[in-house]
């Protein structure tokens, strides 16, 4: 864990240890902390516009959290070009396509609440709690090691950048607002690919690697059955691998879709690779069975839509800290 420095700036004694903010206050509180923070800065931000790293002068040593994904930049609400600039500053750029949340952590203050890093979010009513807690503030600390887990590569942006569109529509537009991804549940087993099938298998794991850190590794997922699964997955979608060795069953952390391609009537699928399971079976299946999803001993593939059961199966599956292979 990156600990906060030891010189950042302290509030007044007299201030409360959360309080609500609100309306146009909002933003003269995030932008006021962020100029007297004197450590790192962590933001969480869905979205973010074209020069809105601006807005509280993320530079060198910072770390952002995105929802880079081919969606959000076709619809306009996660600019590349951006990231792009922030990285060129030093600042530490990672991607969760699922990502909703909005927190600014500034040394040893945080607001958690509504307001994206993007430019319509000054004109519009935002709401947010801002926390001096020491316990809280190591919960989010925790949080984000958990979650930056996948760098924001060069790769990525150059494969992005042709696609993105600013929004139009100003304070007016839907910011930020579109389909909840897809999430697949597999029942994968262990298994060896067809041997004439290995090079071009191997030619989309490249591929699917330029989406990631080099500490990272890939992992290839064979289909042969024509399910829902085979004829509908795509890239960014999300995946969560239950996995079956001999009488033990884990359920691996949830990861998205880098690549996809067919070689006759087999297609493959690749992901980030994750050499632990983040749950077990009895009990992932025992605290979905509460949000109404049933799920089967065995089953070939389930498709999940329902965002409650989306976000559930996502705190279920959050990676260990070290668990992707190689990773520093």
């Amino acid at each position: 864990m990156r600990h906060r420095e030891a010189g950042a700036r302290r509030e007044p004694a007299n201030k409360p240890a959360t309080e609500f903010v609100h309306g146009g206050q909002l933003w003269e509180t995030i932008q006021a902390l962020s100029r007297s923070c004197r450590g790192p800065k962590r933001v969480a931000s869905a979205y973010i516009g074209n020069g809105a790293g601006k807005k509280i002068g993320l530079g060198a040593g910072d770390r952002l959290l995105v929802a880079l994904s081919t969606a959000n930049v076709k619809n306009g609400t996660v600019s590349p070009h951006e990231l792009r600039r922030l990285k060129g500053l030093g600042v530490e750029v990672f991607l969760e396509a699922t990502l909703h949340a909005k927190v600014y952590h500034f040394g040893d203050v945080a607001v958690v609440g509504s307001a994206n890093l993007s430019t319509s979010s000054g004109s519009l009513h935002e709401a947010a709690m801002v926390t001096r807690d020491a316990g809280q503030l190591v919960q989010i600390d925790a949080w984000f090691d958990q979650t930056c887990t996948t760098p924001v590569t060069d790769a990525h942006l150059d494969q992005l950048e042709p696609h993105f569109e600013p929004r139009k529509g100003g304070a007016g537009s839907s910011d930020g607002r579109h389909d909840h991804p897809r999430l697949w549940l597999v029942w994968v087993t262990q298994g060896d690919f067809p041997e004439e099938e290995s090079d071009e298998c191997n030619d989309g794991a490249r591929r699917a690697a330029t989406k990631l850190s080099r500490e990272s590794a890939v992992e290839s997922l064979h289909v042969t059955e024509r399910t829902r699964f085979s004829r509908e997955a795509k890239v960014d979608d999300l995946i969560i691998q239950v996995f079956k060795q001999g009488r033990s069953v884990g359920v691996y952390p949830h990861t998205v879709v880098l690549d996809t391609h067919r070689i006759g009537r087999s297609l493959y699928i690749h992901v980030q690779e994750h050499e632990r399971p983040a749950n077990s079976w009895a009990e992932f299946r025992k605290d979905m069975r509460k949000l109404g999803l049933e799920l089967e001993n065995e089953f070939e593939t389930k498709l999940v839509t329902d965002s409650a059961q989306i976000a559930r199966a996502k705190q279920l599956t959050v990676p260990p800290i070290g668990n992707v292979r190689n990773e520093t």
